[in-house]
């Protein structure tokens, strides 16, 4: 881009420095969506265990277990629509 601004192609340089903002954007756009990306599709085993577990305590203390799993899926829904998924 210097080179080409030294030897007065203007639009040689222009050209250059578009290419180079476009890189830049590209790497900005890879290093945000990335993470958010492997975040989202992560799956902990032992958070759906505990979970799971925590809803079986409710049920064996007496709660419905139909209720509280339509809760449970209410509760994931509110929390994808808050977090933009």
């Amino acid at each position: 881009m210097i080179v080409t601004s030294i030897a007065d192609r203007i639009d040689a340089a222009i050209a250059f420095g578009f290419v180079g903002a476009v890189g830049a954007l590209t790497l900005l756009l890879v290093g945000v969506l990335v993470p958010a990306v492997e975040a989202a599709s992560a799956w902990d085993e032992e958070q759906a265990a505990a979970l799971e577990d925590g809803v079986q305590r409710l049920v064996d203390a007496g709660a419905d277990a139909d209720d509280l799993r339509s809760t449970v899926r209410a509760a994931i829904q509110l929390g994808r629509r808050s977090a933009g998924d």
